[in-house]
């Protein structure tokens, strides 16, 4: 008798991923950008250690170019979100890096200094919004990709009640991610 397997598509979270430290799964399991619909700007919600336990409906596996001419990929498994419209003004001036006195194609590079100014203009910008970022959150800052603390005060402001974070079960924490794009 034919037994049906089900089909897992490239970047799909597949039995046995779940809990799963991302490092342990192969490179080719992973689909190539977080947003899968190209979106610019674009925002996730990006487990960045472990594949998110239970239900991953809507999750993958996904590898982001970033790091501006560092040309460094970062791996997560991502979930989309949507974007409140009255939110895209500002998504788009995070992602064009409008916090910053220089674009960070070199932020990688920057002496120490100029990195640290990077970071307080990109936290004021998020405050101003009513955002927060925590000091691991604001480590995970490159170009392309800029984190967000996965809240749901934060959820509510970026994409509205879409998401019930306690529900989730990620050992190894949450990010949002606004997602922009790398100079390489």
């Amino acid at each position: 008798m034919y037994k049906h397997t089900p089909q897992i598509r490239f970047g799909m979270i597949a039995p046995g991923q779940h809990g799963k430290n991302l490092r342990d799964i192969p490179e080719q399991c992973f689909d190539y950008g977080f947003d899968r619909e190209d979106r610019w700007p674009g925002l996730v919600l990006a487990s960045t250690v472990t594949v998110p336990n239970g239900n991953t409906d809507g999750w993958r596996l996904a590898t982001q170019s970033c790091g501006g001419f560092s040309c460094n990929e970062f791996q997560a498994a991502v979930l989309p979100l949507p974007v409140r419209p009255e939110m895209l003004r500002f998504l788009e001036t995070v992602a064009e890096e409008e916090f910053s006195p220089a674009p960070l194609d070199y932020f990688n590079m920057m002496d120490a200094a100029d990195a640290a100014a990077v970071k307080k203009g990109f936290l004021s910008c998020l405050h101003r919004a009513g955002l927060s970022c925590s000091e691991h959150n604001l480590s995970l800052l490159t170009q392309a990709l800029y984190p967000v603390d996965a809240t749901a005060e934060n959820m509510k402001i970026l994409a509205g009640n879409c998401t019930e974070l306690a529900a989730m079960k990620v050992p190894g924490g949450l990010t949002i991610f606004i997602v922009g794009q790398n100079c390489d």
